[in-house]
Parts: structure tokens; C-alpha cells; sequence
């Protein structure tokens, strides 16, 4: 089945669409690995999580292993290109941002692995990069609808809570609360993470939504 990531009007961010330009009110937090530092944002609407990570001028950013934690849940969320291994397996690699001409802009798919299940959710087109042909930086922006998180979505309200992060970080991520734009409360913003090798591979996946692996 089909099932490519589209933006609504109303989506508190409209992945690809607004240039990321709708992200330019809400609060940054910066996470560091060594000299480097990463300026990241992440919030909720009434149907999907958003993340947003901003390379330094290097122009490199993680592909994988993202975090996000809803109710006590963890999911590893990582961006890339997926395509048909066989009938019942997905090939999933990890993009390298450094592959990104000056200027270019890429859609990718995003895995989203339960940490509890073995169920991968693949949601196509669900991110987007960017490399800026002045500066160099790349900027990726990328949203998972809630029906998304394993196998039967999470039922969130106003009471969620979250958690965003990544896998080699130093520090607690970027907690919140809520379940719209305007019930979310920032709790702590303090995120270290080390470099992760990346891979490039530009076949996209065209269907199947869901995969339980054996």
C-alpha cells in the first residue's frame, strides 16, 4: 500500500513545504559533540511529532538513531532512502549529508523502530534536508504522525509526554508535555551527542507501510 507523508494547512509545521520557515517561533536548544554544536527544536500538533536539527558549518548532522519517547516508549527515528530488498524485507539506508550538492533539497524516508516490538513503521517522505549554497549547513526537518509509533499508533492528549534525543547523547534531550502546539511546555533542553557514520543510497521506498521483522 502506498502511503507517502502529506502536509495539511494546518500542520504546526508543513514539512518541505514552508522552506522551514515555520519553525522560526519556537525555542532552539543546541546539542554538542566536541567543538561542534547542533541547533535542534521539537514539537507536537494534534497529529504528528516534529524534529528539527541544524547542522554547524561543516554541514554534517546525524542520519540515525534520533529518539523520541512518548509516555515512557522509545522510538529510534533515522532518515534515509528505503526500496524493496524481496517481497517481505525493506532495505533501509542511512543518507549521507555530505553527499548533498550546494543548494539541494531531498525528501527521505524515515524508520521509525519501536524499542519494545519488532514493528518498523517507514513513513515516506516524512523528512526533508536542505544544504544552503552560502554557508553550507544542512538543515533537516522531519514529522511522524502518531498512528506511526509501532504497530498501533499512541494515543496521546494533553497529558503526553515526550522526550527528544539521540543515541550517543550526554545529557536528559528536550522534554515536553501535551498533545497541540498551544498545550505544549518545555521542560529542559540539554542534549550532547557524538558523530554517527552515515551511508547514501537514493532508492525510494515505494509502498508498504509497516513491517514486522522475524
Amino acid at each position: 500500500m502506498e502511503d507517502y507523508f502529506k502536509t495539511n494547512e494546518d500542520d504546526a509545521i508543513r514539512i518541505g513545504n514552508s522552506h522551514f520557515q515555520d519553525w522560526n517561533d519556537y525555542p532552539a536548544n543546541y546539542w554538542y559533540s566536541g567543538f561542534d554544536s547542533y541547533k535542534t527544536k521539537f514539537t507536537v500538533d494534534d497529529r504528528n511529532a516534529y524534529g528539527y536539527v541544524q547542522s554547524n558549518s561543516n554541514g554534517y548532522i546525524p542520519s540515525e538513531n534520533y529518539f523520541i519517547t512518548v509516555n515512557g516508549h522509545q522510538y529510534s527515528v533515522s532518515i534515509g532512502d528505503a526500496s524493496f530488498k524481496n517481497k517481505n524485507k525493506i532495505l533501509f539506508s542511512p543518507i549521507d549529508t555530505s553527499w548533498l550538492d550546494y543548494g539541494e533539497r531531498h525528501y527521505v524516508t524515515l524508520e521509525v523502530r519501536s524499542k519494545n516490538t519488532k514493528y518498523h513503521t517507514y513513513v515516506v517522505d516524512g523528512g526533508y534536508l536542505y544544504k544552503s549554497p552560502y554557508s553550507g549547513k544542512v538543515y533537516l526537518e522531519f514529522a511522524v504522525p502518531f498512528n506511526d509509533f509501532g504497530e498501533y499508533g499512541e494515543d496521546v492528549n494533553r497529558s503526553t509526554t515526550w522526550n527528544f534525543n539521540q543515541k550517543d547523547n550526554y545529557g536528559d534531550g528536550i522534554d515536553f508535555e501535551g498533545a497541540s502546539t498551544l498545550a505544549i511546555i518545555p521542560v529542559v533542553f540539554a542534549v550532547i551527542f557524538v558523530g554517527i557514520g552515515l551511508r547514501k543510497n537514493k532508492k525510494y521506498l515505494s509502498n508498504l507501510r509497516k513491517v514486522k521483522i522475524n
